[in-house]
């Protein structure tokens, strides 16, 4: 009879944890989808070490996205970036990295994107990118229009023929 009461008890609190471990999860989805329908505040680093805020773009369309040196598909989606950046020149590509300033120094001079004066690659020392904007994954991003609203998530690589079209379907953007 012990033993029953023991595993119901087991069973109801193992439940109890999964239900709140959900409910949770859900909740934390759903602020996080509230925090990032407009261009959220941010404070990352720059290679240089200063503060990078949303207040540095310059009410243009903002990509952010969040990437790794290491992953071969940010990589890949980089590669597809440089093909096309004459088609994102009004564009503010952000790239967030939770990598040392040193690695993505490196990153940045191997990539060729040190010229490009709207591109900035910057350090998420505080995991901003994980914690309050919902990017779990390399890559993954968030496209804004001109005003700082979302336009869309993106989990994954995107081509940048697909950036392309959503700001063509939305002059507003440009």
């Amino acid at each position: 009879m012990l033993v029953k009461y023991a595993l119901l008890l087991s069973l109801a609190v193992g439940g109890a944890y999964l239900g709140y471990g959900i409910i949770h999860k859900i909740t934390h989805k759903k602020r996080v989808n509230e925090r990032v329908a407009r261009l959220p505040a941010f404070r990352f680093t720059d290679l240089e070490g200063r503060p990078f805020t949303a207040r540095h773009l310059k009410n243009k369309p903002t990509w952010l996205l969040y990437v790794d040196s290491g992953c071969e598909f940010c990589r890949m989606e980089l590669r597809d970036i440089q093909k096309h950046q004459q088609q994102l020149a009004n564009v503010e590509v952000v790239l967030v990295s939770a990598e040392d300033r040193a690695t993505l120094q490196k990153f940045q001079k191997e990539q060729g994107f040190d010229d490009l004066k709207n591109f900035h690659i910057v350090q998420d020392k505080t995991h901003e990118c994980h914690e309050r904007l919902g990017m779990v994954s390399t890559p993954s991003s968030l496209l804004y229009d001109a005003q700082g609203a979302l336009i869309q998530r993106f989990s994954g690589v995107v081509k940048v023929e697909k950036i392309v079209s959503l700001l063509l379907q939305n002059p507003s953007m440009l």
